[in-house]
């Protein structure tokens, strides 16, 4: 039997996809709100899905890409500073030119980044939390219209069985009079129903389900 795919199924591919587009966005030095906004752009997904896939699936299988292109990141970084030192030296006259970026300054910048990957994160995780709180709130909606539902159904049920309870019911009848013809032929069989004999008796039962006495 062939497996039903669900249309919110994420294939390779996909996942490619936006591994590649969020590494780049690292690299580069952007925000990955803006790599995730790219990849709903190209796979035609919502920039919240992008970034719980990413985090819930992808991240942990490229691990080493990550620490690579925040590696490039950084060292894209000193070379824009390298070169803005190389243009004040020119310009001042200084014999010696310092391209290096001193090692406490990249420090500073690294943790700055790391910080900013760290509320990239914690928004999105809070757009996925917003996200199943509405499917949450949705379903209890539904859940609270079935409950009304079937509160409907017991009270029509309940009106149905009052309506019954107040009719007298065929057996019932029927009973009394099997009950009422016993009696009679025990008084027969004891002669205490002489004068009834005599009379002999006859009962019928009419439309309506009531006994009357003939004679």
């Amino acid at each position: 039997m062939t497996r039903a795919t669900r249309n919110d199924s994420w294939t390779i591919e996909n996942d490619a996809a936006l591994a590649k587009t969020v590494l780049k966005h690292i690299g580069s030095g952007s925000t990955q709100l803006a790599a995730f906004e790219e990849a709903a752009d190209l796979l035609k997904r919502t920039s919240a899905a992008c970034g719980f896939r990413w985090n819930a699936e992808v991240r942990k299988h490229y691990a080493s890409e990550i620490k690579k292109s925040k590696t490039q990141r950084l060292n894209n970084l000193a070379e824009r500073q390298g070169k803005r030192s190389i243009g004040g030296a020119a310009r001042s006259g200084q014999s010696e030119i310092y391209v290096t970026v001193s090692q406490m300054d990249l420090n500073g910048t690294h943790q700055n980044e790391l910080v900013k990957d760290d509320l990239d994160q914690i928004v999105h995780l809070a757009q996925n939390q917003k996200v199943k709180l509405d499917n949450i709130v949705k379903q209890n909606q539904r859940l609270h219209e079935r409950l009304l539902e079937k509160d409907s159904e017991i009270e029509h049920l309940k009106r149905q069985l009052n309506e019954a309870k107040s009719q007298p019911s065929e057996l019932t009848v029927n009973e009394d009079y099997k009950t009422l013809m016993d009696i009679l032929k025990r008084a027969r069989k004891i002669g205490a129903m002489d004068e009834v004999e005599k009379q002999k008796p006859a009962f019928k039962m009419d439309a309506s389900g009531n006994i009357e006495m003939l004679g």
